[in-house]
């Protein structure tokens, strides 16, 4: 009886949701998978991660902000060395030869913002401060992370010396 009500919960879930997904296409015109920053309901069902790492460094600020964005709400750790370079951010497009200054802005605002959920620290980078300052956050960042991948491969050396102890102390 348990088996059938988690199947009942578990089928009616999952057409809700595609139900939901359905209509999204129909309102729209067009798939939710690519949402816009702080539109939370329209961000991507399943995160292709290499995906988001590449449009990172996409020609379109647009591509670049949403990607920031959506890694921000993914908050994997695997992304913390392209939000690093995303904090740079400088433009790739001039349209009609202006100066697409905000666009960049936005860029190295979401990435800033990821870095601080994904880390849980905050390095003081300030999105529109000027280039000096920023590399200055930037290098602290760096320092930061630089510090961690030491720090990860120290414990999983211990932990991978500790379990061979105990292997070889269960050998008779």
């Amino acid at each position: 009886m348990g088996r059938l009500v988690i199947v009942v919960i578990t089928l009616l879930l999952g057409a809700a949701a595609l139900l939901s997904y359905t209509h999204g296409k129909q309102k729209h015109g067009h798939s939710r998978s690519a949402p816009s920053p702080g539109q939370e309901d329209k961000k991507p069902r399943a995160p292709d991660l290499s995906r988001l790492h590449q449009d990172l460094s996409a020609s379109q600020t647009k591509v670049r902000v949403r990607a920031a964005h959506d890694l921000k709400e993914v908050g994997d750790e695997s992304s913390i060395p392209f939000l690093l370079n995303a904090l740079a951010d400088a433009p790739k497009e001039r349209p009609y030869g202006g100066n697409n200054e905000s666009g960049e802005l936005t860029v190295r605002y979401w990435a800033n913002e990821a870095l601080k959920k994904i880390s849980g620290r905050d390095f003081h980078f300030e999105w529109d401060a000027d280039s000096e300052d920023r590399e200055i956050a930037i290098l602290r960042w760096r320092k930061w992370y630089t510090a961690k991948i030491r720090m990860d491969k120290s414990v999983a050396a211990a932990t991978s010396a500790k379990q061979a102890d105990r292997n070889t102390a269960a050998v008779p």
